[in-house]
């Protein structure tokens, strides 16, 4: 019973997730998602199997959690000693985020362990419900309403149209303002590309399904949607990650190669009609110009003060760069660590990728290190959190076995996945509700 609740709440975040812009109810300030987190962090703290299971990950990986702890420490003694790039809230926010992201792979471990396999489509099912949801029932606008601003984003090759008019006139985002509905696709899209490589793995695990085919195609389609070009990018690299790996497919038979084929013929066509709109944004110019002035101006301010953080008045705007914000908040101290994590994330994602040939959750990985040199004011968000929490899971599952296995000789390559001493990193057996069936 437990382990459904745990399963269960863990889908109802995802779906939470796709309704980031939906405020809790009776809690000021504060989205339905945040709120969900907190109460995850909570019973986290209750449950001794899942803190065991958060424990093992940050134990895994003790090199790059007491990096990111020594950033976030650096950056708010820097918010807090002076105005500067970063309020103090913003680095709070990030490590809320952080572990709460990490809750969630501690807890579907958890109940991995207990022997209830999730569905990893479920939290794109989840992600996408909750999204259409929150436009149609929370946010009041009609199917005909976003069918026509859709349409006619798509015919005028306007991507501004989609977000201000599709969210921006309604509600809570209305009275965030034109900011918040700027930066939300952004997020948004995040989540729902870590959730199309999700279900991507699911393919892996289980093989090919109508469902399963249809829930990829509606993400990405969403993301395309969404007119976030650094989503785009890590949605780009995940694929063709994925793709370099030829993933072993099953075999097809007529009925399910028809309907595979219909629904790429139809997917074809629909991306063809976003063509223009994307090629658009694409070909916008103004951001990338003001962000490269951004970094090199953000440049000069670090070396100049290098030992201290810079003063907000002088900043005109964020880099986009996930290490010189940092130096600009918390300088040179908080740029060497910043500089080191996203350094030990590509040094873990190639040798990952040589090794295990686990190319959805180097993708997840990588992302990290995408949206760290182009989100606004350089912190990525919870959907790249959970992406990058997500591989430490994969790791501690399915790449230290495996490794331990290859180093033990020819006794532990023969031992499976339920392997105990020699087979598994702790020394005893493990219950586990599948294995990999591309080791």
């Amino acid at each position: 019973m437990l382990r459904t609740l745990r399963l269960g709440y863990l889908y109802l975040l995802f779906a939470a997730l796709g309704m980031y812009w939906i405020p809790a109810p009776l809690v000021e300030d504060t989205r339905l998602f945040q709120l969900l987190f907190l109460i995850l962090i909570g019973f986290t703290a209750l449950s001794a199997r899942a803190l065991l299971e958060v424990g093992r990950i940050i134990e895994n990986n003790i090199v790059i959690f007491m990096l990111f702890a020594a950033w976030a420490l650096t950056g708010f003694l820097g918010a807090a000693t002076a105005a500067t790039n970063w309020d103090r809230i913003v680095v709070i926010r990030f490590t809320f985020y952080f572990a709460s992201a990490l809750c969630i792979v501690g807890n579907l471990n958890a109940t991995m362990q207990s022997g209830r396999a999730p569905s990893f489509s479920m939290f794109g099912w989840s992600a996408l419900g909750g999204f259409l949801f929150g436009i149609f029932v929370l946010s009041g606008l009609s199917p005909l309403t976003v069918s026509g601003i859709v349409t006619a984003a798509i015919q005028t090759g306007n991507p501004d149209l989609i977000i201000f008019n599709l969210f921006g006139n309604r509600g809570v985002l209305y009275a965030e303002g034109v900011e918040f509905a700027a930066v939300l696709r952004h997020t948004i899209s995040m989540v729902f590309v870590v959730c199309a490589l999700l279900a991507i793995f699911d393919i892996k695990l289980h093989g090919i399904s109508t469902a399963r085919i249809v829930l990829v195609v509606g993400l990405i389609f969403i993301v395309f949607l969404m007119q976030s070009r650094s989503s785009w990018l890590c949605l780009a690299t995940g694929v063709t990650l994925v793709g370099i790996q030829t993933l072993r497919i099953p075999r097809f038979s007529i009925l399910k190669f028809t309907i595979f084929f219909v629904i790429l013929v139809i997917s074809a066509a629909a991306f063809i009609k976003l063509l223009p709109l994307t090629i658009a944004r694409l070909s916008e110019e103004r951001s990338f110009e003001s962000r490269s002035d951004y970094l090199g101006d953000s440049i000069l301010l670090f070396l100049s003060h290098f030992f201290e953080p810079v003063p907000r008045a002088m900043i005109d705007g964020s880099p986009h760069n996930f290490i010189f914000d940092t130096a600009l908040t918390s300088g040179v101290y908080g740029f060497l660590i910043a500089t080191a994590i996203i350094l030990w994330i590509v040094y873990t994602a190639l040798k990952t990728w040589k090794f295990e040939r686990s190319g959805v959750f180097v993708a997840l990985l990588l992302i990290f290190v995408i949206r760290s040199f182009t989100v606004g004011s350089g912190i990525p968000g919870p959907g790249t959190l959970i992406g990058l929490m997500m591989f430490f899971w994969y790791q501690k599952e399915h790449v230290l076995p495996q490794r331990t296995r290859r180093q033990s000789g020819p006794a532990g390559a023969d031992a499976g996945p339920e392997a105990g001493a020699e087979g598994h990193p702790d020394g005893a057996p493990r219950r586990t509700a599948w294995a990999d069936p591309n080791p």
